[in-house]
């Protein structure tokens, strides 16, 4: 019986060989200098689909393809997962129409679909000749870093941003765009001081006709003055990137905006003004149809009724926000639900809510990237084996 392999992950790794202008005979050249030797008939099986690389292969091929191992792991299991996804019928779309559409289905939280059309824009732009390939295919690898942010694949969204920014000749927006979107991810990894650095070459890049990421670059600023606790200045950063926002009609980013500007207004201790604006995202987020953001802005309601000790509220928006989480693994947002409402089970001695909560936990807690302090206390609370959180 012939090996199943997955043909997604094959044509991938094919890309990653062919963008390095290396031949499958110089893979078997270069491999036997490493641990686990890999044949050009090998890497042709599984290029073909017809194969999956081992652990260890996989480890030389990051190796020569400069690339890192969990970022080719990761890619793996999404090509996988996506597989199982029904069939799409995207040969006969232009570039253009598919990154048009790849757009709407991200704003709408079809995340994986999304990145299946990005990825088929990315496939066509490898095709372009002359001056446009470039622009075209770091457009495309931008799109796939933020469906990869999106489905919490930071690591491959990370690599993504960093081969855009090697890519010579593109565009200073398409430049600005990665560098800002490498910021958010390293914001996400808690590895503030990159995030912070990202974001600084994008202020030295930036271009006043560019309002988009005049904008972005404002709300990621506002985002880290709130962590260093300069409330007054992000307060600032975030008014502006409101104000560029409305300008632009981007009702999308306006529904992040409002979120941001909450948790700052939850830093100064103005609960009501908090509430407001949380409801403002959300009824903003359910009327275009952003269900990752209904599901967010549920949550972030629900933390907000349980900081005041309204455990009945709070459970409330916390199983509305997982319906919608759980339709579509959103893994972030189901583990921070689950954590909660783990937490109201133990306060309330309810042992079966308990126990059925840390399983979903305990389930969830390894497939997230990003990292955050809930995260962590889990984390901490399985090494103790024993305990409250």
């Amino acid at each position: 019986m012939e090996e199943k392999g997955s043909k997604r992950f094959g044509a991938y790794l094919r890309k990653l060989r062919e963008d390095r202008r290396l031949t499958l005979d110089t893979i078997e050249e270069l491999s036997a200098a490493q641990k686990d030797r890999i044949s050009k008939t090998y890497l042709s099986r599984c290029e073909n689909g017809r194969a999956l690389p081992s652990f260890t292969k996989l480890f030389t091929l990051s190796k020569l393809y400069k690339t890192r191992l969990t970022a080719l792991a990761e890619r793996l299991e999404l090509d996988v997962e996506l597989e199982s996804m029904p069939d799409v019928d995207l040969t006969r779309a232009t570039y253009e129409q598919l990154t048009m559409r790849g757009q709407e289905e991200i704003q709408h939280g079809n995340i994986k679909l999304a990145f299946l059309l990005f990825n088929a824009a990315w496939d066509l732009a490898t095709l372009e000749e002359g001056a446009s390939r470039s622009e075209k295919e770091a457009q495309a690898r931008l799109a796939l870093a933020i469906a990869l942010n999106r489905l919490g694949r930071l690591e491959m969204a990370e690599e993504e941003c960093k081969s855009i920014v090697s890519i010579g000749g593109i565009s200073p927006f398409i430049l600005r765009r990665a560098l800002i979107l490498l910021s958010w991810i390293y914001h996400e990894c808690g590895r503030v001081e990159l995030a912070r650095i990202m974001i600084g070459q994008a202020q030295q890049k930036s271009d006043p006709a560019d309002l988009k990421s005049e904008a972005d670059i404002a709300s990621m600023m506002g985002l880290l003055e709130t962590e260093a606790g300069s409330l007054a200045d992000a307060t600032k950063s975030l008014a502006r990137a409101n104000t560029l926002y409305e300008s632009l009609k981007d009702e999308f980013n306006l529904c992040k905006t409002f979120a941001n500007t909450a948790r700052v207004e939850l830093a100064a201790g103005r609960t009501e003004q908090a509430l407001d604006l949380f409801n403002r995202s959300l009824e903003l987020a359910r009327r275009l149809g952003y269900q990752y953001y209904v599901a967010k802005r549920l949550h972030d309601i629900g933390l907000l009724h349980y900081s005041l000790h309204k455990a009945d509220q709070a459970s409330k928006f916390f199983y509305e926000s997982n319906e919608l989480a759980r339709r579509a693994d959103y893994y972030d947002t189901i583990f921070l639900n689950c954590y909660y409402l783990w937490k109201i089970a133990l306060e309330r001695g309810d042992r079966s809510a308990a126990a059925l909560n840390e399983k979903s936990l305990r389930f969830y807690a390894f497939k997230i990237e990003e990292t955050f302090p809930e995260l962590e206390g889990f984390k901490a609370f399985l090494e103790k084996g024993r305990g409250k959180p």
